[in-house]
């Protein structure tokens, strides 16, 4: 009865002063009644909504502090930045014939996330390239191709190459943080060329000179190269980066070669990769 009366309270109060000074005193002392309980739940509300703002406020920053102090802990465990590798690939038939290998380089970024001190999972997506030396040309072409027809002085191949590794990491502290890695490469190429350079004689046959051909031989070669990757990693502070050299070996499962009837290709590749930590630059 009294929130209904309440709510005509809020609504007609003027009336409600008009009928108070105009009505009998009983009348005046229900109506003296009615508006002190009117006036006492005022306050107890007013009361409740005080104690309700300091409650919101102090959740509020409670969350804030929890929040906080997970960000801080997810940006303590997690390490990026970009880096860049010296790498010396070549490429091995089925019968473990390995062609020279030859000089290449990449360049990407890392994200690392350790799941706790000891272990964490890093991405590496790169682009590459790889080469071979003294390439021998009947692994991609048939008798009868111009490309057997000459006496080439040398011959290389060259894959350009994106690369993405997921690694685990075994973070061992030895006075620096030294990392064990492992795992998959997912490597997508992109392009292969053949280069090769040949002696051309002149109009006068004492006169000779060099001539270089390319050609693009993509199409002869599979689109992923599923590969596996082990190495050993330094880390090493150096305000207000993080330094990081890592030493791997890379080995290729797939079957380069696209072309019937000529031997299984597979990658190899040895690299030496610098890395520079920005994670602190940025948190």
């Amino acid at each position: 009865m009294y929130r209904n009366f309440y709510l005509f309270y809020i609504l007609n109060f003027d009336k409600l002063l008009i009928i108070a000074q105009n009505e009998t005193a009983q009348t005046k002392k229900s109506l003296e009644i009615v508006f002190a309980y009117i006036k006492y739940r005022d306050i107890s509300a007013g009361i409740k909504l005080k104690h309700m703002k300091k409650f919101t406020i102090v959740l509020s920053v409670i969350c804030l502090m929890l929040l906080k102090s997970s960000m801080a802990q997810f940006t303590d465990n997690i390490k990026f930045g970009v880096k860049g590798s010296y790498l010396e690939s070549a490429i091995t038939t089925q019968e473990g014939e390995w062609q020279d290998l030859a000089p290449g380089f990449g360049i990407g970024i890392f994200a690392q996330y350790d799941i706790m001190d000891i272990l964490g999972v890093s991405i590496e997506p790169s682009f590459a390239r790889k080469g071979i030396n003294n390439f021998d040309p009947t692994l991609i072409y048939f008798e009868g191709s111009p490309k057997l027809d000459f006496d080439f002085k040398d011959q290389k191949l060259k894959l350009n190459i994106i690369q993405v590794p997921i690694l685990a990491q075994l973070n061992l502290d030895m006075g620096m943080n030294v990392r064990v890695f492992g795992g998959p490469s997912f490597d997508f190429i992109t392009k292969a060329t053949h280069y090769t350079l040949r002696d051309e004689t002149g109009i006068a046959e004492d006169f000779t000179f060099e001539m270089e051909s390319v050609a693009e031989v993509t199409e002869r070669f599979v689109y992923v190269d599923y590969t596996a990757i082990i190495g050993v990693g330094f880390d090493m502070e150096v305000n207000p980066i993080d330094l990081r050299i890592d030493i791997f070996y890379q080995h290729g499962f797939s079957d380069l070669s696209v072309v019937e009837n000529k031997p299984a290709l597979y990658t190899r590749t040895f690299g030496v990769t610098v890395g520079v930590g920005l994670n602190k630059l940025v948190f």
